[in-house]
């Protein structure tokens, strides 16, 4: 209940009793990792996610939680290894590839991050994720100083939001 009503020091606790006492029940590990990671306890997130590692090597999402760890200690060689790891198991990942496309804009590499984004909005048939990749083309377009296509991009986020264009108008006026 700590978890779901965002009250994650509240939760590192008992999910630490949970884990001392079955550390081998990847989902206390997962829970306690997560709660650290959004703590911005990184290198404490890193050790659970790599004890859960070591009993579901193929875990993905533990996998994509560990590389925005790193991206969050600067490790971004680590942090896209990781991601990169989670495409490889998991083509359909969506969070991986925003999260890899949000590690190269930090590197500065807007095109790769750009092609990172479109990669994914075919695969995506929910309107606000697509919204939310348009935001995020529009931000490295921003950042290339490319004023046009990122304002094509926050119209395209408009567009694809629909009737729930509030919070994405809301977004886009931000920028």
């Amino acid at each position: 209940n700590f978890i779901k009503s965002d009250n994650y020091s509240a939760a590192i606790g008992p999910l630490e009793k949970a884990v001392a006492l079955c550390g081998w029940y990847e989902s206390a590990r997962g829970a306690l990792g997560e709660c650290y990671l959004r703590l911005g306890r990184d290198e404490e997130a890193i050790a659970q996610f790599i004890e859960i590692l070591k009993i579901n090597p193929r875990s993905t999402k533990t996998r994509n939680f560990l590389g925005v760890a790193y991206a969050g200690l600067n490790k971004y060689d680590d942090a896209q290894a990781q991601f990169i790891t989670v495409l490889k198991e998991d083509p359909g990942f969506f969070n991986a590839y925003l999260n890899l496309g949000r590690l190269y804009e930090v590197r500065g590499n807007y095109d790769k991050a750009i092609k990172q984004y479109r990669m994914i909005l075919t695969n995506t048939p929910d309107l606000q994720d697509k919204a939310v990749i348009f935001i995020r083309i529009g931000d490295a377009y921003l950042k290339m100083d490319s004023r046009q296509e990122a304002k094509s991009s926050y119209l395209k986020a408009l567009e694809s939001a629909g009737k729930e264009s509030d919070l994405i108008k809301k977004l886009v006026e931000d920028r």
